[in-house]
């Protein structure tokens, strides 16, 4: 059996954009390196293993290069010295160009594009790339923060680092995915309460709640001492007023770390005709 070591990080050079023609020489060399370390492997004897690992760090450096090109082809954004916005509204072209980073996947991309507003000190209004491109708010791609915060509803910062790490070759700060934790939860608020209001339970209905638990970092030690009965039973009142899922912080006793327990409230019809608890007792065979 073969120990699996684990990926070393990958250098990855921040890409700024480059000429078309440029970019997509790069991507035609690497995908000829992807296919000269295949049949080279195959000279060499090289174990599966082995080549799996190559192949997906040069697929990785394949993507890096495809996305690079995505981005030399949609220019600068530059649409002129003003733009005007739907409202009517006329704005203009800054003098300097503003930078920001992307971070794809792949790795970092550094973007370099004009913006436009009244003048050079106040607001910027309108930039055309990011627009074009639908980007994010923060420098995150909405892929990379899928992937980050479907790992981080079941593990600490600092595994899903390590993982994501082990894969993509790149690291995140555990401050950047609590960040990007903290401002994709601003839109559950007008998510649920666009959701409907789930039936009211029958009386044949069992009352049931899908929980998580998690440690929380802002619940001190000022925070009242909960009983066990005490939470059972808020919960239940929340429950009975149909609330949306339930964020109640908890702290049992001193001494225990801080509770952080978020619970969705569901019901369950039992089936009309249950199975018996037991099967029945089969009588004894007479003895011969």
């Amino acid at each position: 059996m073969h120990h699996h070591q684990s990926s070393p990080t990958r250098y990855i050079p921040m890409m700024s954009r480059t000429n078309p023609s440029d970019q997509n020489l790069a991507l035609q060399d690497q995908l000829e390196q992807l296919e000269h370390y295949v049949k080279q492997s195959v000279v060499t004897g090289e174990a599966i293993h082995q080549v799996e690992t190559g192949i997906w760090h040069r697929v990785l450096e394949l993507g890096y290069q495809a996305l690079g090109l995505y981005l030399s082809l949609q220019g600068d954004g530059d649409v002129g010295e003003t733009l005007e916005l739907e409202n009517g509204e006329i704005v203009y072209r800054l003098p300097s160009v503003r930078r920001r980073e992307y971070q794809s996947v792949f790795g970092d991309f550094s973007l370099e594009r004009p913006v436009y507003g009244s003048r050079e000190g106040q607001k910027i209004v309108c930039v055309p790339l990011d627009s074009r491109l639908q980007l994010p708010e923060s420098k995150f791609s909405y892929l990379l923060q899928d992937w980050d915060q479907s790992l981080v509803v079941e593990n600490p910062f600092a595994q899903v680092n390590a993982t994501i790490s082990r894969i993509l070759g790149f690291k995140q700060s555990s401050d950047s995915l609590e960040r990007m934790n903290r401002q994709m939860s601003e839109s559950v608020s007008a998510f649920e309460a666009v959701c409907p209001a789930p039936p009211l339970a029958s009386s044949e209905q069992i009352t049931s709640l899908a929980g998580m638990a998690k440690g929380s970092l802002f619940v001190t030690q000022q925070t009242p001492l909960l009983s066990p009965s005490i939470v059972k039973r808020e919960v239940l009142n929340q429950t009975a007023r149909r609330c949306p899922p339930l964020a109640l912080s908890i702290q049992l006793s001193p001494g225990y770390a801080p509770l952080r327990r978020c619970s969705t409230p569901y019901f369950v019809t039992p089936p009309r005709h249950p199975l018996p608890p037991h099967p029945p007792k089969l009588s004894p065979k007479p003895s011969e």
